[in-house]
């Protein structure tokens, strides 16, 4: 095992050294980032990975949606309540 990962990491010397770079500037990498540095997958069994992360991709778009909508529940109640403050506020004081 040792061995294959040596031979790997020295075969692809160049795009373990454009990798390192990028990680450098960078303090996470996306899978759309590594294929344009690196080209697309060698990996025999890529079908099943590009779904894997098809899947997550999707997972983290609805986790994010799901976000947005709670947000924007936050915002409506607190507008609901500063209405109704200033509802208590007008009958209190008809006059403001």
């Amino acid at each position: 095992m040792y061995e294959r990962a040596k031979k790997l990491l020295t075969e692809r010397k160049p795009e373990v050294e454009k990798l390192a770079n990028l990680l450098l500037q960078k303090e996470s990498v996306e899978l759309d980032e590594l294929t344009d540095l690196l080209g697309p997958s060698r990996n025999k069994n890529k079908d099943a990975f590009s779904g894997y992360i098809q899947d997550l991709k999707k997972k983290k778009a609805e986790q994010a949606d799901k976000k947005n909508v709670k947000e924007d529940k936050k915002e409506e109640k607190k507008e609901e309540k500063k209405k109704e403050g200033d509802v208590k506020q007008l009958k209190k004081d008809p006059a403001a």
